[in-house]
């Protein structure tokens, strides 16, 4: 009752009205102030909020504005404690995750390696084979890994530090694949390969010399000429210094003299042996 009687002779003159809710503890104090000075009010309680909580202040109302409370305070720190724990766990899963892909990868990479080197005492169909079946597992469980860490939520510099990794693997494997094309270019090469392209129609026997292409339609004169129609392909079997060689068409398979003048040598007839191992090569790719 004293401290009641004391708080009240103190504040009475001030319009102050003084709650006591618990003696030597806490009270509550509602002052009132002109609307006119509720902002500089404000202001003044912000600029001494330190020196008010080093007092004991728990919590300050200024009209509808909560300048400071301690319990809400309170309240936002343990939720933020707690946000932090969840992160912190995720942090750690995705580390956890991470070591398993980098192991997974790694296994994978020594099992590329050990099929390379078990293939080559294979024949060539189940080498590529076993090679296309690897990649397209390994293509696979990679996929599988990257759905896996992108269905996570956590830290976002984890995340792209889990994608360059993934990126990086994946170009190990280009280059993986990348030798054993290496490999196929070298096979083909000993076993001399070589692929021509055809027109619609095909002649029985394979041009064994130099394939030119008619220019220009020429009806024989004589027996010993040979008639060709433009864009006919012609096999030289022999050339003259007179001017007329002796060509067999590859449509009709017949023999006979044609004018040189008539005719010029078909650059797209036969492939290079390099050209030929490209084509091969991205054939075998595609499919």
């Amino acid at each position: 009752m004293e401290s009641k009687a004391l708080l009240w002779k103190t504040f009475k003159d001030n319009q102050v009205e003084v709650v006591v809710i618990k003696e030597g503890n806490s009270i509550i104090v509602t002052c009132y102030a002109p609307h006119y000075l509720m902002e500089s009010l404000l202001v003044t309680a912000r600029d001494n909020i330190d020196m008010l909580k080093e007092m004991g202040l728990i919590s300050l109302t200024i009209g509808y504005y909560t300048v400071y409370d301690e319990h809400a305070i309170d309240e936002e720190v343990r939720s933020l404690m707690k946000k932090l724990e969840m992160v912190e766990r995720e942090r750690d899963d995705l580390l956890e995750e991470n070591a398993k892909l980098k192991d997974t990868i790694d296994t994978l990479g020594r099992e590329v390696d050990e099929s390379n080197k078990s293939s080559i005492q294979s024949s060539e169909s189940e080498k590529e084979e076993s090679k296309r079946k690897m990649a397209k597992a390994m293509k696979m469980e990679i996929d599988h890994l990257r759905s896996s860490l992108q269905s996570k939520t956590g830290i976002k510099e984890t995340l792209i530090g889990l994608e360059k990794t993934l990126i990086e693997r994946e170009k190990e494997i280009e280059q993986l694949q990348e030798k054993v094309s290496l490999m196929n270019i070298q096979q083909l090469k000993e076993t001399s390969i070589t692929l021509r392209k055809d027109q619609s129609t095909q002649s029985i026997n394979p041009p064994k010399g130099p394939v030119y292409v008619a220019i220009s339609d020429w009806e024989a004169r004589r027996s010993t000429e040979l008639s060709i129609k433009k864009g006919e392909k012609l096999e030289i079997k022999e050339e003259r210094t007179t001017g007329w060689w002796l060509a067999r068409s590859l449509d009709t398979d017949q023999e006979g003299n044609v004018y040189i003048g008539d005719i010029k040598k078909d650059e797209e007839s036969e492939l290079s042996t390099l050209e030929s191992l490209e084509l091969f090569h991205y054939a075998m790719t595609e499919n």
